[in-house]
């Protein structure tokens, strides 16, 4: 049997039912490294916080899925994102939005839930690390004194912050709670010399 599929309002959604999802801890500094400056964003998945949640996800129609549970697509995935209403995360015991109504026999293939998860996962790695990339860019090309303070302003600093935390807790939606991730990635910007 395949996964579930409701419509509303001429939208399709796609039924992951109960997951396990991390939001990681977010720690971002400057580190000093051998007289170079580095802006590190600690994304921290074993000092986060745990919860299960009821995951659906817009699809463009019964018949295909977005680009970026098919294959690793960051720019589709970060487009959803910013949508904000295109994937819904509900709180267990939170009960479907009462236009939801159930596709009888959708024709859909029989998705492996699990394969669809990891491109998730996949796509929004890759959302992160373009993010960072074009960020190395960004400051590689100003002059020292500017790098040394390029997150000195406050609004750069939440900038980066809130956009880790829109991407961040698609990095680990899982079935099994014994399956979440207990590791650490950092990303790092060079800022140059003292």
């Amino acid at each position: 049997m395949g996964m579930p599929i409701y419509t509303a309002k001429g939208q399709f959604w796609l039924d992951f039912g109960l997951l396990w999802q991390q939001n990681p801890q977010l720690v971002l500094d400057n580190v000093n490294y051998i007289q170079k400056r580095v802006f590190v964003s600690h994304i921290n998945f074993g000092g986060g916080v745990n919860r299960q949640v009821h995951l659906l996800v817009q699809t463009p129609s019964v018949y295909y899925l977005p680009k970026y549970l098919n294959a690793v697509a960051p720019n589709e995935l970060l487009n959803e994102l910013a949508a904000i209403k295109n994937i819904m995360i509900l709180g267990v015991g939170e009960n479907l939005p009462v236009d939801f109504k159930l596709v009888d026999n959708p024709n859909l293939p029989t998705f492996e839930r699990v394969d669809l998860l990891k491109n998730l996962e996949l796509s929004a790695a890759a959302v992160v690390q373009q993010h960072n990339d074009d960020l190395v860019k960004i400051v590689g090309n100003l002059s020292q004194r500017k790098m040394n303070h390029y997150f000195s302003p406050k609004e750069r600093y939440d900038n980066l912050k809130d956009f880790l935390l829109m991407v961040t807790p698609y990095l680990s939606l899982v079935p099994e709670r014994q399956a979440l991730r207990n590791d650490e990635w950092r990303l790092k910007i060079p800022l140059g010399g003292h």
